[in-house]
């Protein structure tokens, strides 16, 4: 309960800033908060730099994915808040995909391109062994 308290409290902030339309402060937030508060997997400092980079994705391309969305679904009337809503949660997911590609690669995990040298590569080692 405290973590919807002090995301209140900052939604209050971010929408009082001046030169930022409420629309679009209050969608990026939204959309922002949508997808941070439902992942239980991540540490609370990757929550925050999730919350922090999709909400200033948000902030920035609002209008543009209104326009965007507007000429792709041919609907007039898509506001520049549900632009930020849509621009936010998108970048979640974006930079969600790339944490977890990035603790891949961490691992192991990750696919490299070509082999080091010294390291033979899958085609070179399928022949080597025979198979």
């Amino acid at each position: 309960m405290a973590s919807l308290g002090a995301g209140a409290v900052v939604g209050t902030a971010f929408v009082l800033l001046p030169g930022v339309d409420t629309d679009i402060a209050l969608g990026a937030f939204a959309g922002s908060v949508l997808f941070v508060l439902s992942s239980r997997s991540y540490v609370w400092w990757k929550k925050i730099l999730l919350f922090g980079l999709s909400c200033l994705v948000g902030l920035l391309g609002g209008t543009s994915t209104a326009i965007i969305l507007d000429s792709v679904l041919h609907v007039e009337g898509i506001t520049p808040g549900f632009g930020a809503v849509i621009a936010s949660a998108l970048a979640v997911r974006i930079l969600m995909a790339l944490f977890r590609r990035i603790e891949q690669f961490g691992h192991g995990d990750g696919v490299r391109s070509r082999p080091r040298n010294g390291e033979l590569g899958a085609e070179q080692h399928t022949l080597h062994n025979g198979d």
